[in-house]
Protein backbone atom coordinates (compact mmCIF):
# COMPACT_ATOMS: atom_id res chain seq x y z
CA UNK A 1 0.00 0.00 0.00
CA UNK A 2 1.49 3.32 -1.10
CA UNK A 3 1.87 5.90 1.90
CA UNK A 4 0.59 8.70 -0.38
CA UNK A 5 -2.99 10.02 0.89
CA UNK A 6 -5.59 7.70 -0.52
CA UNK A 7 -8.19 9.93 -0.20
CA UNK A 8 -9.24 13.62 0.53
CA UNK A 9 -9.34 15.35 4.07
CA UNK A 10 -12.78 14.31 4.83
CA UNK A 11 -13.04 10.74 3.74
CA UNK A 12 -12.44 9.49 6.97
CA UNK A 13 -15.07 11.33 9.01
CA UNK A 14 -17.37 10.88 6.10
CA UNK A 15 -17.08 7.17 6.17
CA UNK A 16 -16.80 7.23 9.87
CA UNK A 17 -21.01 8.24 9.73
CA UNK A 18 -21.76 5.69 6.61
CA UNK A 19 -20.07 2.78 9.19
CA UNK A 20 -21.17 3.02 12.56
CA UNK A 21 -24.55 1.43 11.91
CA UNK A 22 -22.69 -1.53 9.60
CA UNK A 23 -20.03 -1.86 12.71
CA UNK A 24 -22.90 -1.52 15.40
CA UNK A 25 -24.64 -4.54 13.53
CA UNK A 26 -22.42 -6.97 12.76
CA UNK A 27 -20.08 -6.88 15.66
CA UNK A 28 -23.53 -7.52 17.59
CA UNK A 29 -24.18 -11.04 15.59
CA UNK A 30 -20.65 -11.96 16.57
CA UNK A 31 -20.69 -11.18 19.77
CA UNK A 32 -24.36 -13.13 19.94
CA UNK A 33 -21.50 -16.48 19.22
CA UNK A 34 -18.48 -14.98 21.24
CA UNK A 35 -17.75 -12.22 23.70
CA UNK A 36 -14.24 -10.61 23.39
CA UNK A 37 -12.89 -8.70 25.97
CA UNK A 38 -10.04 -6.90 24.09
CA UNK A 39 -9.71 -6.28 20.03
CA UNK A 40 -7.16 -4.64 17.54
CA UNK A 41 -7.79 -3.58 14.04
CA UNK A 42 -5.75 -3.59 11.20
CA UNK A 43 -6.97 -0.49 9.05
CA UNK A 44 -8.90 1.17 11.32
CA UNK A 45 -9.45 4.13 10.05
CA UNK A 46 -11.04 6.44 12.58
CA UNK A 47 -11.50 3.98 14.51
CA UNK A 48 -14.84 3.13 14.07
CA UNK A 49 -15.11 -0.24 14.41
CA UNK A 50 -13.14 -0.21 17.48
CA UNK A 51 -15.53 2.39 18.51
CA UNK A 52 -18.58 0.26 18.24
CA UNK A 53 -16.91 -2.48 19.86
CA UNK A 54 -16.01 -0.46 22.90
CA UNK A 55 -19.61 0.81 22.89
CA UNK A 56 -20.73 -3.22 23.33
CA UNK A 57 -18.34 -3.88 25.89
CA UNK A 58 -15.06 -4.17 24.63
CA UNK A 59 -13.06 -2.14 26.66
CA UNK A 60 -9.21 -2.93 25.32
CA UNK A 61 -8.66 -1.14 21.87
CA UNK A 62 -6.16 -1.05 19.36
CA UNK A 63 -6.07 0.40 16.05
CA UNK A 64 -3.56 0.54 13.69
CA UNK A 65 -3.56 2.83 10.09
CA UNK A 66 -0.91 4.41 7.58
CA UNK A 67 0.53 7.40 8.19
CA UNK A 68 -1.50 8.97 5.72
CA UNK A 69 -4.30 9.23 8.38
CA UNK A 70 -4.44 12.76 10.67
CA UNK A 71 -5.17 11.89 14.25
CA UNK A 72 -7.32 14.61 14.35
CA UNK A 73 -10.24 12.30 12.55
CA UNK A 74 -10.04 9.70 15.37
CA UNK A 75 -13.12 8.47 17.36
CA UNK A 76 -10.94 6.24 19.60
CA UNK A 77 -8.57 7.71 22.35
CA UNK A 78 -4.74 8.36 20.91
CA UNK A 79 -3.42 5.73 23.13
CA UNK A 80 -5.11 2.99 21.31
CA UNK A 81 -3.80 4.22 18.21
CA UNK A 82 -0.70 3.67 16.40
CA UNK A 83 0.76 4.60 12.77
CA UNK A 84 1.62 0.99 11.22
CA UNK A 85 2.79 0.18 8.32
CA UNK A 86 0.38 -2.81 6.66
CA UNK A 87 2.87 -4.44 4.45
CA UNK A 88 5.63 -4.94 6.95
CA UNK A 89 5.48 -8.08 9.96
CA UNK A 90 3.74 -6.46 13.03
CA UNK A 91 4.31 -8.46 16.43
CA UNK A 92 2.61 -7.42 19.04
CA UNK A 93 3.19 -7.82 22.57
CA UNK A 94 0.19 -9.89 23.29
CA UNK A 95 -2.59 -11.46 21.79
CA UNK A 96 -6.33 -10.20 21.74
CA UNK A 97 -9.61 -11.88 22.43
CA UNK A 98 -10.45 -10.52 18.45
CA UNK A 99 -8.39 -8.88 15.64
CA UNK A 100 -10.69 -7.42 12.33
CA UNK A 101 -9.76 -5.85 9.11
CA UNK A 102 -12.97 -4.10 7.15
CA UNK A 103 -12.20 -3.73 3.10
CA UNK A 104 -8.53 -3.80 3.70
CA UNK A 105 -6.99 -6.25 2.50
CA UNK A 106 -7.82 -5.26 -1.26
CA UNK A 107 -5.09 -1.85 -0.83
CA UNK A 108 -2.28 -4.18 -0.25
CA UNK A 109 -0.10 -5.15 -2.96
CA UNK A 110 -0.65 -9.51 -3.77
CA UNK A 111 2.93 -9.92 -2.81
CA UNK A 112 1.96 -8.83 1.00
CA UNK A 113 -1.07 -10.67 0.89
CA UNK A 114 0.21 -13.67 2.96
CA UNK A 115 2.37 -11.37 5.36
CA UNK A 116 -1.03 -8.97 5.61
CA UNK A 117 -2.81 -12.31 6.68
CA UNK A 118 -0.37 -13.40 9.00
CA UNK A 119 -0.42 -10.51 11.05
CA UNK A 120 -4.16 -10.63 11.54
CA UNK A 121 -3.50 -14.30 12.68
CA UNK A 122 -0.51 -13.39 15.09
CA UNK A 123 -2.85 -11.48 16.64
CA UNK A 124 -5.78 -13.49 17.83
CA UNK A 125 -7.47 -16.69 17.49
CA UNK A 126 -10.70 -15.10 15.97
CA UNK A 127 -10.56 -12.78 13.45
CA UNK A 128 -13.46 -10.98 11.52
CA UNK A 129 -12.34 -10.19 7.79
CA UNK A 130 -13.88 -8.85 4.87
CA UNK A 131 -12.28 -7.77 1.31
CA UNK A 132 -13.20 -6.12 -1.91
CA UNK A 133 -14.13 -8.87 -4.82
CA UNK A 134 -13.26 -8.37 -8.02
CA UNK A 135 -14.90 -5.01 -9.87
CA UNK A 136 -16.38 -3.93 -6.72
CA UNK A 137 -14.58 -0.80 -7.29
CA UNK A 138 -12.80 1.39 -4.78
CA UNK A 139 -9.63 4.31 -4.37
CA UNK A 140 -6.29 2.71 -4.04
CA UNK A 141 -7.64 -0.75 -4.04
CA UNK A 142 -4.59 -3.07 -6.17
CA UNK A 143 -5.73 -6.44 -5.20
CA UNK A 144 -9.43 -7.48 -5.04
CA UNK A 145 -10.11 -11.36 -4.63
CA UNK A 146 -12.97 -13.69 -4.23
CA UNK A 147 -13.75 -14.73 -1.06
CA UNK A 148 -11.86 -18.24 -1.54
CA UNK A 149 -8.91 -16.67 -2.10
CA UNK A 150 -8.39 -15.88 1.12
CA UNK A 151 -9.89 -18.40 2.91
CA UNK A 152 -7.21 -20.12 1.64
CA UNK A 153 -4.79 -18.28 3.10
CA UNK A 154 -6.08 -18.44 6.46
CA UNK A 155 -6.54 -22.08 6.21
CA UNK A 156 -2.46 -22.02 5.26
CA UNK A 157 -2.43 -20.81 9.13
CA UNK A 158 -5.00 -23.24 10.33
CA UNK A 159 -8.03 -21.07 10.94
CA UNK A 160 -11.86 -22.24 9.14
CA UNK A 161 -14.19 -19.85 8.18
CA UNK A 162 -17.61 -19.25 9.30
CA UNK A 163 -20.04 -17.97 7.22
CA UNK A 164 -22.34 -16.46 9.85
CA UNK A 165 -22.49 -12.56 8.99
CA UNK A 166 -23.47 -12.95 5.74
CA UNK A 167 -26.61 -14.51 6.34
CA UNK A 168 -27.24 -12.32 9.20
CA UNK A 169 -27.38 -9.24 7.67
CA UNK A 170 -27.61 -10.53 4.00
CA UNK A 171 -31.13 -8.10 3.58
CA UNK A 172 -30.35 -5.04 6.31
CA UNK A 173 -30.65 -1.94 4.43
CA UNK A 174 -28.72 -0.11 7.46
CA UNK A 175 -25.63 -2.66 6.54
CA UNK A 176 -23.23 -1.50 3.82
CA UNK A 177 -23.56 -4.08 1.07
CA UNK A 178 -19.34 -4.54 0.88
CA UNK A 179 -20.36 -5.24 4.22
CA UNK A 180 -23.12 -7.71 3.80
CA UNK A 181 -21.17 -9.68 0.69
CA UNK A 182 -18.20 -10.03 1.75
CA UNK A 183 -17.29 -10.49 5.68
CA UNK A 184 -16.62 -13.77 7.76
CA UNK A 185 -15.19 -14.91 10.94
CA UNK A 186 -12.10 -16.80 11.28
CA UNK A 187 -11.05 -19.09 14.22
CA UNK A 188 -8.03 -21.19 14.77
CA UNK A 189 -9.01 -24.27 14.28
CA UNK A 190 -6.70 -25.40 17.05
CA UNK A 191 -9.04 -23.21 19.57
CA UNK A 192 -12.45 -24.67 18.58
CA UNK A 193 -12.92 -26.69 21.64
CA UNK A 194 -12.46 -23.82 23.77
CA UNK A 195 -15.10 -21.48 21.76
CA UNK A 196 -18.31 -24.28 21.12
CA UNK A 197 -20.39 -21.80 20.18
CA UNK A 198 -18.16 -21.21 16.67
CA UNK A 199 -17.50 -25.58 16.83
CA UNK A 200 -21.94 -26.06 16.85
CA UNK A 201 -22.30 -24.24 13.96
CA UNK A 202 -24.22 -25.93 11.06
CA UNK A 203 -22.80 -26.14 7.57
CA UNK A 204 -19.35 -24.32 8.63
CA UNK A 205 -17.45 -26.53 6.02
CA UNK A 206 -17.19 -25.56 2.50
CA UNK A 207 -20.09 -23.52 0.91
CA UNK A 208 -20.46 -21.33 -1.47
CA UNK A 209 -18.43 -18.54 -0.30
CA UNK A 210 -17.55 -16.57 -3.80
CA UNK A 211 -21.21 -14.62 -4.39
CA UNK A 212 -22.17 -11.68 -5.17
CA UNK A 213 -25.24 -9.52 -3.33
CA UNK A 214 -28.04 -8.16 -5.31
CA UNK A 215 -26.94 -4.32 -5.21
CA UNK A 216 -23.67 -4.73 -5.93
CA UNK A 217 -24.33 -6.68 -9.43
CA UNK A 218 -27.35 -3.53 -9.97
CA UNK A 219 -24.34 -1.48 -9.69
CA UNK A 220 -22.52 -2.74 -11.68
CA UNK A 221 -24.98 -3.10 -14.46
CA UNK A 222 -25.90 0.53 -14.07
CA UNK A 223 -22.33 0.95 -14.69
CA UNK A 224 -21.98 -0.96 -17.12
CA UNK A 225 -24.88 -0.53 -19.68
CA UNK A 226 -26.07 3.23 -18.36
CA UNK A 227 -29.22 1.95 -21.05
CA UNK A 228 -30.45 0.16 -17.92
CA UNK A 229 -30.62 2.63 -15.47
CA UNK A 230 -33.97 3.43 -14.81
CA UNK A 231 -35.83 5.89 -16.77
CA UNK A 232 -38.50 6.45 -14.20
CA UNK A 233 -36.02 8.04 -11.72
CA UNK A 234 -35.26 10.52 -14.60
CA UNK A 235 -39.03 11.63 -15.16
CA UNK A 236 -39.60 11.97 -11.20
CA UNK A 237 -36.53 14.04 -11.14
CA UNK A 238 -38.12 16.21 -13.63
CA UNK A 239 -41.20 18.82 -12.83
CA UNK A 240 -44.39 17.28 -13.80
CA UNK A 241 -45.10 20.31 -15.76
CA UNK A 242 -41.99 19.46 -17.90
CA UNK A 243 -43.35 16.04 -18.32
CA UNK A 244 -46.63 16.88 -19.53
CA UNK A 245 -44.77 19.69 -22.10
CA UNK A 246 -42.80 16.69 -22.98
CA UNK A 247 -45.20 14.28 -23.60
CA UNK A 248 -47.23 16.85 -25.34
CA UNK A 249 -44.32 17.79 -27.85
CA UNK A 250 -43.93 13.91 -28.57
CA UNK A 251 -47.56 13.67 -29.54
CA UNK A 252 -47.26 16.12 -32.07
CA UNK A 253 -43.92 14.88 -33.89
CA UNK A 254 -45.40 11.13 -33.88
CA UNK A 255 -48.72 12.83 -35.61
CA UNK A 256 -46.47 14.48 -37.92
Amino acid sequence: MSSNKLYKENFYSKRNAETQKSAITILSVLFSYYKPQSMVDFGCGVGTWLNAGNQLGVSELMGFEGDWLDKKHLVIKEDSFQHRNLTTQIRLLKKYDLAISLEVAEHIEEKFASLFIENLTQASDVILFSAAIPGQRGSGHVNEQWPDYWIAKFEEFDYSPFDIIRPAVWMDSQVKTWYKQNTFVFVKRSKLSELPSFKEIPNSGKSNWSIVHPDTFKRQIEISHPKFSSLSKLLKSIPSVSVREFKTFIKKVVKG
